[in-house]
C-alpha cells in the first residue's frame, strides 16, 4: 500500500505545479535608461501633476496604492511589445511603471 500511495501522490503533485506555472504570468518587457527619460520629458511637456509623498515606498511587484488614482498611458516614443498594457505615473521624482489591469509596479526608475 505505501507502495503505491507515493507514486501517485508524486504525479498529482506534478500535474498540479503544471496547472500552476501555466497560469502565472510573467513580464519580460526590457525597460531601458532611455525610456526613462522619455517619460521625464514627456511629464515635463504635458505637464503632469507628480505624487509628492516621502511616505509612499513603491516596490517592484506589488499593487500601485489606491489612493494613485491617475495612469498615464506609455509616451507613443517608447516602443515595448504590448503598450496598451502599461500605464505610469511619476511619485517622489521617480516614473514608475504598472501593469494597467492590476496595477502591479513592474520598473521604476530611480536617479
Amino acid at each position: 500500500m505505501k507502495h503505491s500511495l507515493l507514486p501517485t501522490l508524486a504525479a498529482a503533485l506534478f500535474i498540479s505545479g503544471a496547472a500552476f506555472a501555466q497560469s502565472a504570468t510573467t513580464t519580460t518587457t526590457t525597460w531601458t535608461d532611455e525610456y526613462g527619460s522619455i517619460i521625464r520629458e514627456e511629464v515635463t511637456t504635458r505637464k503632469f501633476e507628480p505624487i509628492v509623498d516621502p511616505k509612499m515606498n513603491v516596490v517592484i511587484g506589488t499593487a500601485m496604492p489606491q489612493t494613485v488614482t491617475t495612469l498615464h498611458p506609455l509616451p507613443s516614443t517608447i516602443r515595448v511589445e504590448k503598450p496598451e498594457r502599461y500605464a505610469y505615473v511619476i511619485v517622489n521624482d521617480n516614473p514608475v511603471i504598472v501593469e494597467k489591469d492590476s496595477r502591479r509596479v513592474v520598473h521604476i526608475y530611480k536617479d
